[in-house]
């Protein structure tokens, strides 16, 4: 009896890693001077993009990105503390800044005009952009500015990124597909 225990609590052990990868964290950085209204609407875009594809209802999770749960902070960028806490696998900066990652790639901003953006978004992104505005609407009761729309295409290129892994864990694989 205690010989199976020990083989039972070595199988779960051992299966305990494949458990913990089924999600991860993301620091949303934001400029110290951002108002909290822009703040707001920038977790509201992000979570848009996080219930289009993998959502369902008795979400424990921030909602899915990649296949994965995903866990969402928005930190200002002075707030190095807040950033560290959290423990970030991705630290998104969908406006412009800089952050030092320690463990943690990096996504940094795109022009949210730019044709790259564009394109990304109405093809590379397999969602259509357009009713991004209807739905970011109806969670936040107001259109989208260039604050949201930058978070939800950050949100949309590391839901391709880890789509593509599978995980977070190929820390170099992913910072190459989130460049």
């Amino acid at each position: 009896m205690f010989r199976r225990i020990i083989m039972v609590a070595g199988w779960l052990m051992a299966l305990a890693p494949a458990a913990w990868a089924h999600s991860f964290n993301v620091v949303m950085v934001v400029p110290d001077d951002l108002a909290q209204g822009l703040r707001d609407d920038m977790v509201a875009a992000f979570l848009v993009a996080s219930e289009e594809r993998d959502g369902h209802a008795n979400e424990e999770s921030d909602g899915h990105l990649g296949g994965l749960d995903v866990y969402i902070t928005l930190a200002a960028m002075g707030d190095r503390a807040r950033i560290g806490a959290a423990g970030p696998d991705i630290l998104a900066l969908p406006l412009a800044g800089d952050a030092r990652s320690g463990d943690a790639v990096i996504l940094r901003a795109m022009d949210v005009g730019s044709p790259q953006a564009t394109g990304f978004l109405n093809s590379a992104a397999g969602v259509d952009f357009a009713p991004f505005a209807d739905r970011f609407a109806d969670r936040a009761g107001r259109a989208p500015g260039a604050e949201a729309t930058a978070a939800y295409l950050a949100a949309r290129r590391i839901d391709l990124a880890v789509r593509q892994l599978q995980s977070v864990d190929d820390r170099a694989k992913l910072a190459d597909l989130l460049k």
